[in-house]
């Protein structure tokens, strides 16, 4: 059994109004980069599971507690930790949203390639063309790269995260695409290369982790769920997200918190922030989630 997190932080970037790593306290929130994703969080799990030893809740199952480091750059430690230890039997991050969410989206990282050309203009000239038609004046849903789809579950595909770059001389358009269970990589890459020949370009890719889906009555969103609703009084009937976790590596575990329902860009964000009065619930959240899956 475990509850998973990570401390390692994007970038703290510009625009804050205190320090990014000062932990600075103003009318009961915390400022700071990495206090809800995922500092904050993982600790209150840490909390969580002291607070159950002082009770005398002995878990029945070996509980563990992970500070992972390698959460926003690669997932690197869950290769080590899977190459040296088994997996846990079931679990969650605290590193997404409430109520607990049963499926996330895959999420490939693909090239659009500019072949290298004798005329560099003529190659600068192309890579301008492809921008202004599939990322300018295109629909975040991929509609003019052809890969567009929706999903009763969770919802339309997304495209992001758009960032130009060069390798061996040749010039390409990188993105990454959210996108639901009910379509497979394979099918958005052979899409993807057939505009590709299309345009005399290349589509290559570059990453991808398969959708993550849970049943939502299975007994870990069962439990997660009665956590979340006997201290909170709130629905907390199973959703999914768009976001990307260690649930995509780590077998048996689900996105669990820390974020309420309407609490939204935050992370990553100048002024990422968490309310001291959220982090307690957090850890009263935690504890008896750890309780119950540790039975």
């Amino acid at each position: 059994m475990c509850a998973l997190g990570h401390v390692d932080v994007v970038p703290e970037g510009t625009g804050w109004k205190h320090p990014a790593y000062s932990a600075f306290v103003e009318d009961g929130t915390i400022y700071g980069r990495g206090v809800l994703d995922n500092k904050g969080p993982v600790y209150a799990c840490l909390f969580a599971a002291a607070a159950l030893r002082r009770a005398g809740l002995e878990p029945a199952r070996e509980l563990r507690v992970m500070f992972g480091c390698n959460e926003e750059t690669g997932f690197g430690d869950l290769r080590y930790y899977l190459a040296h230890h088994e997996p846990p039997v079931m679990g969650f991050t605290p590193d997404c949203k409430y109520p607990v969410v049963y499926a996330e989206r895959g999420r490939a990282l693909v090239r659009l390639v500019v072949p290298a050309t004798a005329d560099a203009e003529s190659q600068r000239q192309r890579l301008f063309e492809v921008m202004n038609e599939f990322v300018l004046n295109a629909k975040p849903n991929g509609e003019r790269l052809g890969i567009d789809c929706t999903d009763p579950e969770f919802g339309a595909l997304e495209v992001r995260n758009y960032r130009l770059g060069v390798s061996d001389g040749e010039a390409h358009v990188q993105f990454a695409i959210s996108y639901p269970a009910s379509v497979a990589c394979d099918e958005l890459m052979a899409r993807l290369t057939e505009l590709a020949d299309r345009e005399g370009l290349r589509a290559e890719l570059v990453s991808n982790f398969d959708p993550v889906r849970f049943e939502k009555d299975c007994e870990l969103c069962r439990c997660l769920q009665y956590a979340y609703e006997h201290v909170t009084g709130a629905d907390g009937t199973p959703v999914t997200t768009t976001g990307g976790t260690y649930a995509k590596m780590m077998p048996n575990i689900v996105p669990f918190g820390p974020s309420f329902p309407g609490q939204k860009g935050i992370g990553h964000q100048p002024n990422e922030w968490m309310a001291i009065d959220d982090l307690v619930a957090n850890a009263k959240i935690y504890a008896l989630a750890l309780y119950l899956i540790s039975r």
